[in-house]
């Protein structure tokens, strides 16, 4: 069982919909989940990780890798 709840951002990179690992969505209408200061998944409880889109040096939409909450901000 995995250790963190990873959300991908659903669309591009300017999307607020986020599909999580549990199997629900959520949506922010500003920022990602770490700059809303959320640290844990709202449906399963577990602590968060995020995959964000960005746009590579020729402009091309790709994933990053996951990224996680710092512990020392928590």
């Amino acid at each position: 069982m995995a250790e963190h709840c990873n959300w991908n951002q659903d669309g591009d990179e300017t999307s607020g919909a986020w599909e999580t690992a549990c199997g629900s969505m959520f949506r922010l209408d500003d920022g990602d989940p770490f700059e809303n200061q959320m640290h844990f998944c709202c449906y399963c409880g577990k602590p968060l990780s995020i995959q964000r889109f960005e746009r590579d040096e020729t402009g091309e939409l790709d994933r990053e890798e996951p990224r996680f909450f710092p512990a020392s901000a928590a």
